[in-house]
């Protein structure tokens, strides 16, 4: 229940920095961990009801919550509290421009290093001047899921 309490004024914030009209690190560094704490306490439906349409017509909500479900028990063979830091190996979090009244964000993040290593890449999209989840993959040696898109595999 903290934790819930915690995330929405976390959340409102970040909300507020991506709405203005600059790319802000700090606001998409407040998404992920809005993200990432939605993730850990399980609340996947909630994700799904909040996404975008791209992920409505991609996928079903109880595909999406079984993926992610699947995820977060990858995640945490890897680190218990899944927590992620920013990977810079693959860049800074960038601004895509969809068109003069559509902008996307994503962000890179990782868990662990060299073979125990995983990549997280999430999106989020401006609908209606709100920023909404677009989709989350993560990336292994032994592991590639997305919750949106159809790869789903292990080894």
């Amino acid at each position: 229940m903290i934790k819930r309490l915690i995330f929405i004024p976390v959340l409102f914030t970040a909300l507020l920095c991506l709405n203005c009209a600059s790319f802000s690190e700090a606001g998409i560094n407040l998404l992920a961990e809005g993200l990432r704490l939605q993730l850990t306490n399980r609340e996947f439906g909630r994700i799904y009801d909040n996404a975008t349409e791209f992920v409505h017509l991609n996928v079903s909500r109880e595909e999406f919550i079984q993926r992610s479900r699947r995820l977060v028990e990858e995640l945490q063979k890897f680190d218990e509290k899944v927590e992620w830091n920013q990977d810079d190996s693959l860049g800074d979090s960038f601004r895509i421009d969809h068109n003069p009244r559509s902008t996307g964000l994503a962000a890179f993040r990782k868990i662990g290093e060299g073979d125990k290593r995983i990549t997280i890449l999430m999106y989020w999209s401006d609908r209606d001047g709100q920023m909404k989840f677009d989709g989350l993959s993560a990336l292994s040696s032994s592991f590639q899921i997305s919750t949106v898109g159809k790869i789903v595999e292990s080894k």
